[in-house]
């Protein structure tokens, strides 16, 4: 993808000016996004399984022996997530918190069947 050049004349100050307003424009729009995915469940959802499929808060280290270029990829991957995870936080400091409560209350659903126990047995006959 090409960037597009926002200056043809950078000793032109209008052009300049022009420029800047665009930018933030830009970013600012780009935070009002990043606010709406985090006002919804299913944003914060969404953002947090990104967010661990790369790995922020793991090692990069390759699971073989010889790294080759993996670990190149690995640290790319976490670099995306560390970027996401700065743009949550500019977006709305509270959110990765929530997301992390929001995470913490799901997993308390998730039961593993247990057999009944010897005396539940009894009770059942």
């Amino acid at each position: 993808m090409t960037e597009r050049v926002a200056v043809r004349n950078a000793a032109d100050p209008k052009q300049v000016k022009a420029a800047a307003e665009s930018e933030k424009l830009r970013a600012d729009r780009d935070l009002d996004d990043m606010r709406v995915m985090l006002d919804n469940p299913i944003g914060r959802r969404v953002l947090e399984r990104i967010l661990a499929q790369c790995k922020v808060f793991g090692s990069i280290k390759p699971n073989r022996g010889d790294p080759g270029s993996e670990i190149y990829y690995l640290s790319g991957q976490q670099d995306l997530g560390h970027w996401l995870l700065a743009e949550i936080g500019k977006a709305d400091p509270r959110a990765f918190l929530v997301m992390m409560a929001e995470k913490a209350k799901l997993t308390d659903f998730i039961v593993t069947p247990q057999p009944p126990s010897d005396d539940e047995s009894d009770d059942q006959l």
